[in-house]
């Protein structure tokens, strides 16, 4: 299941989020999905951080946020962050390469486990997210 937080739909959002939920809830419920095939879902964030968690194969969910905007094509999950009083904006992958285009420079793919900033003047360097693993005791 997706999380969305602080995000603003576009054009046919509101509709490919309800078909998101709805296919969610029958799922856990053992019902046949509602809608299948792929789609696209474009989103934007005016400020604070949005976490989509969840993206399915052949799902495209596009986040765009202040000076950039980043793409996810398939399976993972991705945090955007907009600071408009600082014009920048923060990306954040996981498990997942990640799409990003920048309004000014070239677009590239943020790699797994890794963030970027990109303000007005381009995009910073990209670095590697800190991964901590905790021991488990089966008894």
């Amino acid at each position: 299941m997706m999380v969305l937080e602080n995000v603003e739909l576009g054009d046919l959002g509101e509709e490919f989020l309800m078909d998101i939920i709805a296919a969610h809830l029958r799922e856990k419920c053992g019902l046949p999905l509602a809608r299948q095939g792929d789609w696209a879902l474009e989103l934007a964030v005016r400020q604070g951080a949005a976490r989509i968690t969840g993206v399915a194969e052949g799902q495209t969910i596009s986040v765009a946020a202040g000076p950039a905007a980043s793409t996810l094509n398939g399976p993972g999950s991705f945090t955007v962050g907009h600071d408009p009083a600082a014009a920048r904006a923060i990306f954040l992958t996981y498990s997942s390469p990640l799409g990003v285009e920048p309004q000014s420079g070239a677009g590239f793919t943020l790699p797994p486990y890794s963030r970027v900033e990109v303000t007005q003047g381009g995009a910073g360097p990209i670095t590697s997210l800190a991964r901590h693993y905790l021991p488990m005791q089966t008894q």
